[in-house]
């Protein structure tokens, strides 16, 4: 559930998509840390933000793949 997630890091999110984020429980982030839980990441990912996620063991996920995964779909 969104809720459950502690930190994202929406990256090529749109505005409506890191609104429905927020207002479904989920704590959106500029920074990755080892309390975030997944690096959403778009075509091209800043190999900096990559790393430190990597180095933080954070689930790197396509900002498709993460609204699969949680059944969010926009119109």
């Amino acid at each position: 559930a969104l809720e459950d997630i502690y930190e994202i890091f929406p990256v090529s999110s749109g505005k409506m998509a890191l609104e429905f984020l927020e207002e479904n429980g989920a704590k959106c982030s500029h920074s990755v840390s080892k309390k975030t839980n997944y690096l959403i990441i778009g075509e091209k990912p800043g190999p900096s933000k990559v790393k430190k996620a990597e180095d933080c063991g954070v689930e790197i996920i396509t900002e498709d793949d993460f609204f699969k995964k949680f059944g969010i779909e926009f119109a």
